[in-house]
């Protein structure tokens, strides 16, 4: 059995981005972090999402799985569209939740710090925020010390449900595309696989891309390709 695990396209952020170009509100961040705040595909994300689907469609795929979460199931929907295929949806394919921030929290602090900068520009605030929150969030989450959300045990459980009822759905030479998120395709290929290329020296899975991994006969997952890219351009 191959399963290939697809990071959706790109979400339209434009609420959140705003909250990195003027002064961020902690609500609105911490439903970021707990995942409330769910937006459609940009159109960036809508193309991601077509060029995913034209790389698997020359595949024999058999099914389709997808997180419930509205971006990923937008990027199921546009291989559904080529193959005929019904999407099977899950929660238990949904992003990390790695908890909140609290008024004094040291990364709240510096968010609020680099957002008072009056030199440096508002784009280059969005990139600094943007690219070192959710990272600093999940190195915490995984290190058990953030606080709220789910904890590391909760999450590999749905984690490990997800993957039990792929392999219990499918015989062995099936081939089945799971549309989900980023961190899940991180800590699946860190934790789930037994052996594989390495992935330590970067953790970015880029959106639309396409990490491959196979199912022995002992029902353990060895990685293939990891965040492969090369469909998009």
């Amino acid at each position: 059995m191959r399963i290939y695990w697809i990071r959706h396209g790109e979400m339209e952020t434009a609420r959140i981005r705003d909250q990195f170009r003027g002064s961020p509100d902690r609500e609105t961040l911490n439903q970021l972090l707990d995942q409330q705040l769910e937006g459609p595909l940009s159109e960036k994300g809508r193309r991601e999402a077509v060029a995913a689907a034209r790389e698997l469609a020359r595949r024999p795929i058999r099914s389709i799985w997808s997180s419930s979460m509205i971006r990923a199931r937008q990027t199921a929907d546009a291989l559904a569209a080529m193959t005929g295929h019904e999407i099977m949806e899950t929660h238990d394919l949904r992003e990390v939740r790695p908890g909140q921030l609290s008024e004094d929290d040291l990364l709240w602090k510096f968010i609020r710090t680099v957002s008072s900068l009056p030199v440096v520009p508002r784009r280059a605030k969005a990139v600094i925020l943007g690219g070192s929150l959710i990272p600093a969030m999940y190195y915490r989450w995984e290190r058990g010390s953030s606080r709220g959300g789910e904890t590391p045990e909760e999450f590999h459980d749905r984690l490990s449900r997800a993957v039990t009822a792929i392999r219990g759905t499918h015989g062995p030479g099936d081939e089945i595309a799971v549309f989900c998120h980023g961190y899940v395709i991180t800590y699946l290929a860190d934790r789930f696989c037994s052996s594989g290329p390495s992935i330590r020296v970067s953790r970015y899975v880029r959106n639309g891309s396409i990490t491959t991994t196979d199912v022995l006969p002992d029902g353990t997952l060895t990685l293939r390709e990891f965040a492969a890219a090369r469909h998009l351009g």
